[in-house]
């Protein structure tokens, strides 16, 4: 199967199980798109090569690696998780 191909089915079966889920449960809030956004940025590239490949100066000179800017995104990933996790009444303690 073509790359491509796999690339166009894989997604459009994401966005079935999306719009399926928000009908069969309507009240469904807007943190879903937490893992997916978070997802799509591990799978692809920093988002400091992001910014350089797109010309936006960043301050940081090394983008291999590792720099601030990726840093505090990730850090803004794990703590908007966290916070939805909180205001859901999550237990992390196993018990």
């Amino acid at each position: 199967m073509p790359p491509n191909l796999a690339l166009f089915i894989t997604i459009a079966f994401i966005v079935f199980l999306y719009r399926r889920d928000i009908r069969e449960r309507p009240n469904v809030t807007g943190a879903l798109w937490l893992p997916v956004l978070w997802t799509v940025i591990l799978g692809s590239r920093s988002v400091a090569i992001w910014l350089d490949t797109l010309g936006l100066p960043t301050v940081f000179n090394s983008v291999d690696e590792g720099n601030p800017l990726d840093a505090t995104v990730q850090f803004t990933f794990i703590d908007a998780g966290v916070y939805v996790l909180n205001r859901r009444q999550v237990s992390l303690d196993g018990s």
